[in-house]
């Protein structure tokens, strides 16, 4: 804390120096690019690229980064890191040089993101190379080599008895590469989640805690792959027969049709013996009655005789159909259609004709 204190205070020096010159140059020298970010930390005209030349007005983005600068020194010595942060980002995105990469570094850390932090710290190493920022050069490297002893290191492995390629390990919902597996892998301190999905579904979590320092390793199980594939499955069914299921219906159908004409001429033969003689003389007003009579009987002598032979079939059908060993995933070859024909009654009664494959 104290050095953060006492950075601070030289940033608020600084830019108090710098302020004085830009009284005695005038505000032309206020657009010039080089005051975008702190006035000790200036960058030549010649550094500045269009991805960090102001959008805007340059005169209006480089005063208003400068009063974000000083603003977030202030919040920093106030120990408002994150406060400090959002100011010194605000001013990154006009300029970004060495020291306020340095803050933006210093407030992550005390923040508790260390990787980010020592990102930015190298970054800060790097820029202060050319000698813009002394300060910086002066400390950057014992912060690096004091916040990379901090950093937690967790190491991921996989255990599986069987490879399973469509499983995917994820650390914090990031997916975790092949080439990070049974390395340390750096990251900040508090808990953390490990995920294993498979098929884009979770099937297990694991949390860890990691403290300043700590380097731990963790093998995850990972589940053996699956004989079908996740997701929806199409099943085919092998179920009865279906010729066999249809004759059986007909055949059933066609017998109580039959039973039904059965009856009804029955009831003919009653009608008429109640107004024919004993000798079978009937009145000519019967004529109908016998020929509904004959009707019947001829409709009876086809539908029964078609019904038990289709019913048999489809019994016979049933009882020797086999179903298929095929897995569910694999395809089931179509049954071979069955043709019924049905022959104009002759003298000797109905006919029927059968042929198919089974």
């Amino acid at each position: 804390m104290r050095l953060a204190v006492v950075t601070s205070l030289v940033c608020l020096a600084l830019a108090a120096r710098e302020a004085r010159a830009d009284g005695a140059g005038g505000s032309g020298a206020a657009s010039t690019p080089k005051d975008a970010a702190s006035p000790k930390d200036a960058a030549s005209p010649k550094d500045a690229s269009p991805k960090d030349a102001p959008p805007k007005d340059a005169a209006t983005a480089v005063e208003a980064a400068r009063e974000q600068f000083r603003e977030g020194v202030a919040l920093m010595t106030a120990g408002d890191f994150a406060g400090a942060l959002t100011q010194f980002k605000l001013v990154a995105r006009v300029k970004m040089n060495a020291q306020v990469a340095f803050n933006i570094a210093e407030c992550e850390e005390h923040l508790g993101k260390l990787v980010s932090a020592l990102g930015n710290y190298r970054l800060a190493a790097q820029k202060a190379q050319d000698g813009s920022a002394p300060q910086v050069a002066s400390v950057v490297d014992a912060r690096m080599e004091a916040l990379d002893k901090r950093i937690p290191r967790l190491t991921l492995k996989r255990k599986e008895p069987t490879s399973n390629p469509r499983a995917a390990l994820q650390l914090d919902g990031v997916d975790v590469g092949q080439s990070q597996l049974g390395k340390p892998t750096p990251i900040d301190p508090g808990d953390h989640l490990v995920t294993v999905v498979v098929g884009g579904k979770t099937r297990g979590t694991e949390r860890v805690r990691l403290g300043d320092g700590d380097a731990k390793t963790l093998e995850v199980s990972i589940p053996a792959p699956s004989a079908t594939p996740d997701g929806p499955v199409t099943v085919v069914s092998s179920g009865p027969s279906v010729p066999g299921v249809v004759l059986t219906t007909v055949g059933g159908a066609s017998l109580i049709l039959g039973f039904v004409f059965v009856g009804l001429r029955q009831g003919a033969i009653s009608d008429l013996d109640s107004v024919c003689s004993p000798q079978r003389v009937c009145p000519t007003s019967a004529k109908s009655t016998a020929d509904r009579g004959k009707l019947m009987t001829g409709l009876a002598e086809v539908t029964i005789p078609v019904g038990v032979a289709a019913l048999t079939t489809g019994i016979v059908l049933l009882a020797t159909h086999k179903k298929s060993s095929s897995p569910a995933t694999g395809w089931m070859a179509p049954e071979a259609p069955l043709h019924v024909g049905f022959g104009a009654p002759s003298a000797n009664g109905p006919g029927l004709s059968l042929s198919g494959r089974f």
